[in-house]
C-alpha cells in the first residue's frame, strides 16, 4: 500500500511539474506560476510589507530544500524502476527504507522552518500559510483537471 502512495504521489508531482513547465497554448509558465503563488498567499495571509521581506527568503530556502529532497526521491525511485529485476530484495528494502528517510528529513525540515516562520510571523498567519499552500495547490490541480477536461 505505501509503494502505490509513494508511486502516485511521485506521479503527481511529475506530471505537475512537466505541465507546469511545459505551456500549453500560450499558458503559464513556472516563473509565472510562482508569481501566482506570492501573489495568492501574500492575499491570503495579509503579509505586510515587513512580513513579507522577513518570510520569503525563509519560503525560498524552504523550496530549494524540498527540491533537493524531490530530487532524490525521484532518483531513488528511479533507481527501482529502470531495472526491477536486477534487484535484490535487499536492495529494493534499502531504497524503500531511504525514501522513508527522506519523508522524516522533510518532516523535520517543516519543523524547523515552521519554527522559523515563527519568529517573523504570528501563528496565525503562520496558519493561514499552511492553509493557502494548500489552497493554491487545490487550485493547480483544478486547472489541470481543467485542461485536460478541454483537450
Amino acid at each position: 500500500m505505501k509503494l502505490k502512495t509513494i508511486i502516485i504521489t511521485l506521479l503527481l508531482s511529475t506530471i505537475a511539474e512537466f505541465t507546469i513547465a511545459q505551456p500549453a497554448g500560450g499558458e503559464c509558465n513556472r516563473e509565472q506560476i510562482e508569481a501566482k503563488k506570492i501573489a495568492f498567499i501574500t492575499d491570503a495571509v495579509s503579509l505586510t510589507v515587513a512580513e513579507a521581506q522577513a518570510f520569503w527568503p525563509l519560503y525560498n530556502e524552504l523550496e530549494a530544500k524540498r527540491k533537493e529532497l524531490e530530487e532524490k526521491r525521484r532518483s531513488l525511485f528511479h533507481s527501482y524502476i529502470d531495472n526491477p529485476e536486477g534487484k535484490t530484495d535487499a536492495e529494493i528494502a534499502k531504497i524503500g527504507d531511504d525514501l522513508i528517510a527522506l519523508d522524516l528529513e522533510e518532516a523535520k525540515l517543516s519543523q524547523t522552518y515552521h519554527q522559523k516562520f515563527r519568529q517573523v510571523l504570528s501563528a496565525e498567519k503562520v496558519l493561514l500559510y499552511y492553509h493557502a499552500e494548500k489552497e493554491f495547490r487545490h487550485f493547480l490541480l483544478r486547472q489541470l483537471r481543467a485542461r485536460g477536461m478541454h483537450e
